[in-house]
């Protein structure tokens, strides 16, 4: 199993379904440093998906499930994924769900302008509980996205106080290469829709 190593770019795909359909969040982060001790692949996913369970959670209703996450390296060498259920468990909000190609919208910014430095992730399966009457997002909802967002946008810290691995949020693109910062996240105030989730379209091959 890989350790990681500064400079490496991960791959971090959080999973959540509504079955049938299934949602996969990527995004992507740059290894800062290393603290003493080497860490897995496979100590980090579990991390992440320890930490990412509780946002996703608040922001889907008890009808849809978070998974849990896989991390690779793709850059310099690609890896062999790796995959953690911890923190797996249903949504915790009341309610239906929203027909399942609604969804909750983040949007991410870098240091530079233009939309080759801009990001975007639709967060899955948010509930009627969280839509008002008039048919957008509940102010509540609104602060578990943002919640989500920055926890997305913000270094994270893997691992015990001063041991750990620094992991910076990036967008990512492979060819040709572009690493950039994210810097700030902002959830949108309106929700998206992404029709490949709707129940008319063919269901997902759910994660084990």
């Amino acid at each position: 199993m890989a350790n990681v190593v500064p400079g490496s770019i991960l791959r971090h795909v959080v999973i959540c379904t509504n079955t049938p359909q299934q949602s996969a969040n990527v995004r992507h982060w740059r290894v800062v440093s290393v603290g003493a001790t080497p860490r897995s692949e496979q100590y980090v996913c579990d991390s992440l998906s320890q930490t990412f369970a509780a946002y996703y959670k608040l922001c889907m209703p008890i009808l849809a499930t978070y998974r849990g996450s896989t991390l690779q390296t793709v850059n310099p060498a690609l890896t062999v994924p790796v995959s953690s259920i911890l923190g797996r468990g249903a949504g915790s909000v009341g309610g239906d769900t929203l027909p399942p190609q609604v969804a909750g919208l983040i949007s991410f910014k870098t240091a530079f302008a233009g939309r080759a430095f801009r990001g975007r992730m639709y967060i899955p399966f948010p509930s009627e509980t969280d839509n008002t009457v008039a048919g957008i997002p509940s102010a509540a909802y609104l602060i578990n996205l943002q919640n989500l967002g920055n926890a997305f946008a913000s270094t994270l810290l893997v691992g015990p106080g001063g041991d750990q691995v620094t992991l910076e949020p990036v967008l990512y693109r492979a060819a040709p290469l572009q690493v950039t910062t994210i810097t700030s996240a902002m959830a949108r105030p309106a929700w998206a829709t992404q029709r490949r989730r709707s129940f008319i379209n063919r269901g997902d091959t759910i994660m084990p």
